[in-house]
């Protein structure tokens, strides 16, 4: 897996993930200074001098990314001032995300930099002032959850002690002595692949005009755009729309998966087909890649570092779901979406038993050269429509008390995908309810006014279930 991302990120197919937060100081005393009075920088320097030595990747960069055999190098020192960037005067946040997503780490590693920044921004959310903080990621050292770790952790050591910060903050943290890095995945879980399985990836890897495609399957808005399309000279350019779901909503949709006996994820592959297929008449089906977290099976070997639930470290699989318009009816959806539903959740727990067989994650090993793989990718037929990524609720273990920072609101997005799915999908939820959905693409193969109505859509859907009794 660190190998598959390495070389993707080198070739400029993939830049990163982001994670971003919202921040704010609730229940303040007559004599604390108010969010917008005191200055984010120190307080995010004093809070990074503590996270960042508690997490060995944070302090690691890669040597000879562009190898067939990239590695690991050990900071001892980091200096904030060149990864973490404030943004004074604010702005809307899925423009500075998306600025984020079409950067990636190739300079910063060559200077002897670490695989990630954090941008810090103003905002208000739900009248609430305070700021963001955008975790910038290369996805070598964290999946998505590992990204909302660092918002964990981060909240906590800004709870930790008081930052009123008299004394200058040094901008380097030093790591003389930087903990063992996490096991790779592949080191503490063999996925398991039956023949059938393994002998159908190979033939549509060697032997694609021999495999049978999805026929019709929606991968573009124009039609002259399906087949994977290098980046640019310029570089990757992704595209970002986040559709935020209010938890008034989602109360009522979570009331319903249990009704139907489903669950969110299952729900939302079938929302966001159904979404596609109503803007798209002219396709029938719709692939849809699930990431599935592989933490859960890792709970006894990742515990000496931590807890699965609290490191960074890149530990997902995924799989293929394909849903089609014949088995939906458009006037009246929703008996189809809950038996669509069913279908997928079944899927999932069939996935989740058997823990990762015959997932893409066992599939990785056969690779002989990640370069020649990605390379051959392009100008073929792409074939998947949508990935979705859902973390599930974000926790930070914590009520805020008095003068102490809370998280208010949270994001999810990663850069597009050359060799991956049109859309990418990732999705993030609160424990007030509210759910955000990061949509990316690369420039080129949709519209924004037809993601637009794509989003549009998958908003009235949830609100069409979250309303019936």
């Amino acid at each position: 897996m660190e190998q598959y991302c390495t070389h993707r990120h080198h070739l400029n197919y993939y830049t990163c993930v982001v994670t971003s937060a919202f921040y704010s100081r609730r229940h303040l005393s007559s004599n604390a200074p108010s969010p917008t009075d005191q200055q984010p920088q120190p307080l995010i320097y004093a809070a990074l001098h503590n996270l960042i030595p508690q997490h060995p990747m944070l302090s690691v960069t890669i040597v000879g990314e562009d190898t067939s055999k990239p590695y690991y190098s050990a900071l001892t020192k980091i200096d904030l001032d060149k990864v973490v960037h404030i943004h004074p005067s604010g702005g809307d946040m899925d423009e500075i995300v998306q600025d984020e997503l079409c950067r990636n780490f190739k300079q910063q590693m060559q200077a002897g930099g670490p695989c990630w920044r954090v941008v810090v921004t103003p905002g208000i959310v739900d009248n609430i002032s305070g700021f963001w903080v955008v975790f910038v990621f290369h996805h070598i050292i964290a999946d998505g959850l590992g990204g909302f770790v660092f918002h964990k952790d981060l909240l906590r050591f800004l709870n930790s002690r008081d930052v009123g910060l008299e004394d200058p903050i040094p901008s380097t943290v030093e790591v003389p002595n930087p903990k063992q890095l996490t096991p790779a995945m592949e080191h503490m879980h063999k996925f398991r692949l039956r023949l059938g399985y393994l002998l159908k990836a190979i033939r549509d890897e060697y032997l694609p005009f021999a495999s049978p495609r999805t026929p019709n399957l929606w991968v573009c808005g124009d039609s002259g755009k399906s087949s994977y399309l290098p980046p640019p000279p310029a570089g990757l350019r992704t595209e970002l729309l986040t559709l935020r779901i209010p938890p008034e909503v989602m109360k009522g949709v979570l009331m319903k998966t249990r009704q139907e006996k489903t669950r969110i994820t299952p729900l939302l592959e079938v929302l966001l087909s159904l979404a596609f297929l109503e803007v798209f008449p002219h396709s029938n089906n719709i692939g849809v890649s699930v990431i599935v977290s592989v933490r859960r099976w890792l709970e006894q070997q990742l515990q000496p570092y931590g807890g699965a639930d609290n490191v960074l470290g890149l530990y997902v699989t995924q799989f293929r779901e394909v849903f089609t318009r014949a088995v939906f009816d458009f006037s009246k959806p929703l008996p189809s979406i809950y038996s669509e539903a069913q279908r997928a959740g079944e899927t999932i727990d069939k996935i989740l038993r058997s823990s990762g067989t015959n997932t893409a994650g066992g599939l990785l090993r056969f690779i002989g050269s990640f370069d020649s793989y990605f390379k051959s990718k392009t100008g073929h037929q792409r074939t998947d429509s949508v990935e979705i990524s859902n973390v599930g609720v974000f926790k930070t273990e914590a009520v805020p008390t008095k003068d102490e920072w809370g998280i208010d609101d949270v994001r999810f997005s990663q850069s597009a995908s050359v060799t991956g799915a049109a859309v990418e999908c990732s999705i993030v939820s609160l424990e007030s309810g509210a759910m955000a959905l990061g949509f990316t693409w690369q420039e080129g193969i949709v519209t924004r006014e037809e993601m637009g109505r794509v989003l549009e859509r998958i908003r009235a859907l949830l609100e069409l279930v979250g309303a019936e009794e």
